[in-house]
């Protein structure tokens, strides 16, 4: 994430706001603006000391310099590198597993370390919208976006929908009488974002995510045994049966989703790098439907 920041500054893609910004509404209402630039937007100071980066990836033309292609060629080259993928991908080469991450070099005990942002006035409250929830089952790990509605320092709504990989997986951990351990990241690299983002089979996204970076994933462990890639923040807990309210929130449509019963995160530790850099997508822009468009085009091809 870092380095996209860099590659965005250099190509007078980013804008700073020096100022302190409020995370409650404020900051989405500047990203707002922003993003009509077709710019990313980097606060040096969310409710006091905060860095956050919203609209890191702010349309594909920056997605298509990711991979040194033009933004005319970016859909067909995924189509090919995905059936590439498809033809010769191996779970266990593509992830390499290291001790040592920036990721841990603090150690928090609840939420209060993350500038959460609330978006919209008729948002249910604050809302993690970049986090990447990993969970693994009975060896088989997922990787997948949800947005996960703040309720107290240390747990967190979370946005699961029904018949997709993470529903099953907490759903069979629950009936077997247990919880399910997790790990959200946040400030990943893009690669691993766009493989979160896209429809492949259970388990595989760390793979693709070696293949669209070109090399293999590096993965560390977090203390309850979750193993997720570098990044500048990660939440470490499990998904329990609880459950809570979550909503109302403003979706990729730019309407309200509706307010449902949703499974409890409840934190248990709290990692992240020195003076770390906070990613935070705003519902329905430009970089929430590249995310979530992008990795739809190559099926038709």
């Amino acid at each position: 994430m870092r380095h996209l920041k860099e590659r965005l500054a250099r190509a007078g893609r980013l804008v700073e706001i020096e100022r302190e910004v409020s995370s409650k509404y404020e900051a989405a209402e500047i990203c707002a603006e922003v993003e009509r630039e077709g710019k990313a937007v980097f606060f040096h100071a969310v409710d006091g000391s905060h860095r956050v980066l919203m609209n890191a990836l702010c349309g594909r033309e920056v997605v298509a310099e990711l991979f040194n292609v033009k933004p005319q060629e970016l859909t067909p080259f995924l189509a090919s590198l995905l059936r590439r993928f498809s033809a010769s991908c191996s779970v266990e080469d593509a992830v390499k597993i290291v001790e040592h991450s920036p990721t841990k070099e603090v150690v928090a005990s609840d939420l209060g370390a993350l500038p959460i942002l609330t978006h919209f006035k008729g948002d249910g409250g604050a809302y993690i919208t970049a986090g990447v929830l990993v969970a693994e089952h009975e060896g088989i790990v997922n990787a997948s976006f949800h947005r996960m509605m703040l309720l107290d320092s240390n747990r967190l709504a979370v946005r699961v929908v029904p018949s997709r990989h993470l529903f099953r997986m907490h759903r069979d951990a629950i009936e077997h009488g247990s919880e399910l351990k997790v790990g959200v990241v946040i400030g990943a690299s893009p690669f691993f974002l766009l493989s979160a983002a896209t429809r492949v089979p259970l388990g595989f996204e760390f793979a693709l995510a070696s293949a669209l970076q070109g090399k293999p994933l590096e993965v560390f462990k977090l203390k309850n045994g979750i193993a997720v890639p570098h990044a500048e923040f990660a939440i470490e807990g499990v998904l329990t049966a609880e459950r809570a309210r979550e909503g109302p929130f403003k979706d990729i449509t730019g309407h309200y989703d509706k307010v449902r019963e949703e499974p409890v995160l409840e934190v248990t530790r709290i990692y992240h790098r020195k003076e770390p850099i906070y990613h935070a997508i705003l519902p329905a822009s430009i970089e929430h439907k590249t995310l979530m468009g992008l990795p739809y085009e190559p099926l038709n091809i």
